[in-house]
C-alpha cells in the first residue's frame, strides 16, 4: 500500500521571488513523500505560478486581507478543513497570526510561524508578534534579527535562506554571453539590483544613486531585475530623469543566477531586510 503522503500548506502574502525561492530550494531536494499547496493573496505573474507548479507545488488563492479580513479568513477556513493538511507554514511575518490562527481552529497539530525581515518595532508589530506567537507551535527565522524582531526574547530556530551555489559562482563565459544578449558592452560598468518592485526594496533610492554614479561615470548602465505593483511607477521615474537609455528592466526571470553574472556592483538600499539570500 502506497505511503500517505504529509500535506503541507505554506502561506506567503504573493506568488513572488524572495520567500517562493526560498521553499522551491529547499523542496527540490526533500524527499517524494509530501504534497505541497502554496496558499497565496497575489499572484504577480503567471510565470510565477508556472515555474513552482512544474516544481509539483499545487497554488491556491485566496481573498487579501487588504480586500477583506472577513473573507480571507473564510477562505482559509474552508480550505484547511477540506484539506486536512498536517503542517501550516506561514512565511508573512508579521501577518503570520491570520492563517496559524486558523489552523488552530481547524486542529491542525504543526502551526510554523516563519519570520523573514527585521523592521521597525511598533505598536501594531508587538501586537502582531504576540498574537502570532500565541498561536505557532514552531518558531523559525532567517536570522537573528528576524527572530527577535517577531518572536522577542523566546527561542527559535535560524533556517538558512539555502541557494544552490554552483549555479552563482563566478562564469566568465556566462557574463560575456549574458552581456552579448543585453546589448552590454564588456568595458561597460554595471549596477544591479534584484527584488520585487514594493516600497520595501527602495528602489527610487536605487535610481538616485545610479544617476549619480552615471554623472561621474557614463559608460555605466543600471539593470533591474524583478516585477511588482511599483514595476510602472520606477519605469516612469526612470523616463522622468532621462535615464531611459540606460536603465534595463529584465521584467520577472526564471534564470537570476544567469543575469546576475553581469553586474560589477550591487545595489540593496532596502528599508528593511534580514538575511538576504540574493546578497
Amino acid at each position: 500500500m502506497e505511503n500517505k503522503k504529509i500535506k503541507i500548506a505554506y502561506c506567503v502574502s504573493g506568488l513572488a521571488g524572495g520567500v517562493c525561492n526560498v521553499i522551491a530550494n529547499y523542496m527540490k531536494y526533500m524527499p517524494d513523500d509530501y504534497a505541497v499547496d502554496i496558499i497565496t493573496q497575489n499572484i504577480t505573474s503567471e510565470k510565477y505560478r508556472e515555474s513552482y507548479e512544474k516544481l509539483g507545488f499545487n497554488i491556491v488563492l485566496v481573498p487579501s486581507k487588504s480586500e477583506s479580513i472577513l473573507g480571507n479568513i473564510c477562505a482559509l477556513y474552508k480550505l484547511m478543513q477540506s484539506q486536512k493538511y498536517d503542517i501550516v507554514h506561514a512565511h508573512m511575518t508579521l501577518t503570520n497570526f491570520f492563517p496559524l490562527f486558523v489552523a488552530g481552529l481547524c486542529g491542525i497539530k504543526i502551526r510554523v510561524s516563519h519570520s523573514h525581515m527585521a523592521g521597525k518595532i511598533t505598536i501594531k508589530s508587538k501586537l502582531l508578534s504576540f498574537l502570532s506567537c500565541k498561536v505557532a507551535t514552531d518558531y523559525f527565522a532567517c536570522g537573528e534579527n528576524a527572530g527577535k524582531y517577531l518572536y522577542g526574547c523566546r527561542e527559535f530556530q535560524i533556517i538558512n535562506n539555502a541557494i544552490e551555489l554552483d549555479k552563482y559562482s563566478p562564469n566568465a563565459e556566462t557574463r560575456k554571453i549574458q552581456r552579448n544578449k543585453l546589448g552590454i558592452n564588456e568595458e561597460t560598468t554595471v549596477l544591479g539590483h534584484v527584488g520585487r518592485f514594493t516600497y520595501q526594496k527602495n528602489h527610487e533610492r536605487i535610481i538616485d544613486i545610479f544617476g549619480k554614479f552615471n554623472k561621474i561615470n557614463p559608460d555605466s548602465v543600471l539593470l533591474l531585475v524583478g516585477g511588482g505593483e511599483k514595476y510602472q511607477e520606477i519605469t516612469r521615474i526612470v523616463s522622468e530623469k532621462k535615464l531611459k537609455d540606460k536603465v534595463i528592466f529584465t521584467g520577472i526571470i526564471d534564470d537570476v543566477y544567469n543575469v546576475i553574472q553581469v553586474m560589477d556592483l550591487f545595489l540593496l538600499p532596502s528599508f528593511y531586510e534580514d538575511y538576504v539570500w540574493r546578497l
